[in-house]
């Protein structure tokens, strides 16, 4: 796939998971394999050849793993997604136009085809920014897709933000985006950290494209087996989706 970039966030600790000082959350295993491992290899598949890893904590777990197979770059402090993408757009060839982003954590059941399908859509609709959505049973804990009356999605809402009505939204945000770089080089300056923990959040990206005019597009998977390891009781979720 020509001129296309991937970006994978996985600098972060995963408190909830138990992590150690020596071992990434994305580096838990499902049937023998590290969880990132499977969205490297998916992205093989679809044709990307630029892959860029953002590592942070325990980060020797991961680069030793991979070793050159792909570039790194360091967040070396945990200041957001939005930062963190920041940090791994540095590593993007300046004539790659597209970016495709996600996370390291919960990217591992996306097949190749659906990075190709995001890609192509994200080309043919002209967007700046095109975000994968999935509808869950149990949507609790997970930023809410936010739609206006012509079902173009306008807001990101995070649970603890989210009202009641959102609340009852079932479709969710996976953290998975195609971007346009020139967009990025807009926007990301863009967010501000003026929240609880004071990060940049790279789902503010949205309300910004709003607000300054920009083509958005979606992608809705309402058969994808998308599954976010937050706990060990989703851990062994995944590895049931794995398996």
């Amino acid at each position: 796939m020509d001129k296309v970039s991937a970006i994978i966030l996985a600098a972060g600790k995963g408190t909830r998971m138990r992590s150690t000082e020596d071992s990434n959350k994305a580096m838990l295993h499902l049937d023998g394999k590290p969880m990132v491992s499977y969205t490297v290899e998916n992205m093989r598949r679809s044709g990307i050849s630029n892959i860029v890893m953002v590592v942070g904590y325990a980060k020797e777990s991961i680069m030793d793993y991979f070793k050159n197979t792909v570039q790194y770059v360091v967040q070396e402090e945990q200041l957001g997604t939005a930062h963190a993408l920041s940090c791994g757009l540095k590593l993007v060839p300046s004539d790659h136009q597209t970016i495709i982003s996600v996370y390291g954590d919960d990217s591992y059941t996306y097949p190749a085809v659906l990075y190709q399908k995001m890609i192509d859509i994200h080309h043919s609709t002209s967007a700046d920014v095109t975000l994968l959505t999935v509808y869950l049973d149990d949507p609790s804990g997970l930023g809410r897709i936010v739609r206006d009356s012509t079902e173009h999605v306008i807001d990101i809402v995070e649970e603890k933000d989210a009202s009641v009505e959102q609340k009852r939204i079932h479709e969710v945000n996976t953290g998975c985006y195609v971007f346009n770089r020139s967009f990025l080089d807009t926007c990301l300056p863009q967010i501000k950290n003026e929240n609880a923990a004071h990060e940049y959040y790279v789902t503010d990206i949205i309300r910004l494209a709003v607000k300054n005019g920009n083509t958005i597009a979606d992608v809705r998977e309402t058969n994808l087996r998308w599954r976010g390891v937050n706990s060990p009781e989703e851990l062994e979720e995944a590895r049931k989706i794995i398996t």
